[in-house]
């Protein structure tokens, strides 16, 4: 009888330390801050981050192996063009992107699309980061809107007020045709006119 036995330990040290390192990637894209999906080169989904899931109502679903666009077919296709352009190289981002969902609602993003490059150098598919900014899209428009309403008010008011001086300036001019002495004290409008000349 003879036994052969080989030194596996520089391989079982390799393997171990690709398991802790695709468990730090785990935890760090699970618990990433912001909406982060890995795609593969046909779109498909590598990795997906926890607040993905959320922003865009996939708790329920396991995605990983999904096309993003059977998930999403409301993708437009300018986005798909971005993402083409990212798996031949570019970093492409947008600061304020809509996107219309299938059931009528509309998120408001920012976001970055990367590739990301295999052990060879070659890129083995996209990155997507990006962050739902819905909410201050909203309060954005309404302080745009409530500024436009005062706006308003102040210029009806505005010229309300002007509308009375010029009616008291007439009564004051009618006034003195008359010989009496003028009914409304209106000098604060002239200094204001003063000072609108200069």
């Amino acid at each position: 009888t003879y036994g052969i036995s080989r030194d596996i330990t520089e391989r079982k040290r390799a393997e171990t330390l690709l398991h802790e390192s695709q468990v730090r990637l785990r935890l760090l894209v699970d618990h990433a801050p912001a909406a982060l999906a890995m795609f593969d080169r046909e779109m498909r989904y590598l990795e997906v981050s926890q607040r993905w899931r959320d922003d865009y109502s996939l708790s329920a679903r396991d995605i990983i192996g999904l096309s993003h666009y059977d998930v999403f077919p409301e993708v437009p296709e300018s986005w798909k063009a971005v993402h083409r352009r990212a798996m031949l190289g570019e970093t492409i981002s947008a600061d304020n992107d809509r996107f219309e969902r299938l059931d009528g609602n509309v998120q408001w993003l920012r976001w970055e699309v990367r590739p990301w490059l295999r052990s060879d150098g070659e890129i083995g598919g996209i990155v997507f980061f990006a962050e739902d900014i819905s909410q201050r899209k909203a309060a954005d428009l309404e302080l745009r809107r409530r500024n436009q309403e005062l706006e308003h008010f102040n210029r009806a008011a505005t010229e309300r007020e002007l509308r009375m001086i010029a009616l008291k300036r007439e009564v004051n001019d009618m006034a003195r045709a008359a010989g009496l002495p003028s009914r409304y004290d209106i000098s604060f409008a002239d200094v204001i006119d003063d000072q609108s000349a200069a």
